[in-house]
């Protein structure tokens, strides 16, 4: 059994329909001089000051950081908040930035969880066709390609997003659930929010055992093969958000 697209839907609540993330104008690797274009356009910054953004010590690399971001324009609502006039440019800019937030910490997280790919900015424009990209098939993508690196031996580490993971391990294996809680406020929608988890902390190789002894006894009757099964005879498969 895999992920599929079914469950990047009614986990995320994301569209599984639209346009490619990876179109056929889209640049694998852009150069400087189209990302400094990019960010002026985009997030209103001159050269200097995507330079200095950019800068991992003494290297210029092509990513955002992601508390760079936030600290930049979190200001905005404050200046809001206290009366200050904020043009329409920086309205925008901080649109853009926090859509490059989700990006780096939802749709395509890495290893790090800090940083988000400058190439994704092209992603951004124009901002009124965002929402015709299918985000949840590039979750699902995403996923599964870290799951096949992660499959290679002395491999330790796994990007993508873990929420969508983890509740999908919890979804089709209830009994791996037990460490987390019901949500008692889920409205049945998005099956993401199905969960709250717990972050106590725990034994690791009292819990590590006892998930090898799950594993190794699951039959049949532990595994819930199809549990969005009543939402797509209700919505007759139509997509969900």
């Amino acid at each position: 059994m895999t992920i599929t697209p079914n469950d990047a839907k009614f986990i995320t609540g994301l569209s599984i329909y639209g346009k490619d993330v990876n179109y056929k104008e889209y640049v694998q690797e852009l150069y400087w001089d189209k990302i400094y274009v990019f960010t002026k356009n985009v997030l209103q910054w001159d050269e200097e000051i995507n330079k200095s953004q950019m800068l991992v010590g003494k290297a210029k690399q092509r990513i955002f950081h992601l508390s760079k971001l936030r600290d930049l324009f979190m200001r905005t609502k404050k200046l809001c908040v206290e009366g200050k006039e904020v043009t329409k440019e920086r309205i925008f800019a901080t649109a853009n930035a926090y859509v490059l937030d989700i990006m780096g910490s939802v749709i395509f997280p890495d290893v790090s969880g800090a940083r988000v790919n400058a190439n994704f900015i092209q992603l951004l424009e124009p901002f009124n066709k965002i929402h015709e990209y299918f985000w949840g098939t590039a979750i699902l993508a995403l996923s599964l390609n870290e799951l096949r690196k992660a499959s290679r031996a002395e491999w330790n580490q796994i990007g993508g997003n873990m929420d969508f993971l983890q509740a999908w391990i919890y979804l089709h294996f209830p009994i791996f659930a037990e460490r987390a809680f019901l949500n008692k406020e889920w409205d049945g929608h998005f099956y993401g929010d199905m969960y709250t988890y717990n972050s106590k902390e725990k034994f690791q190789d009292v819990v590590y055992l006892k998930l090898r002894r799950q594993l190794e006894n699951l039959t049949k009757k532990d595994v819930v093969f199809d549990p969005y099964k009543k939402d797509l005879d209700k919505r007759k498969g139509k997509m969900v958000g």
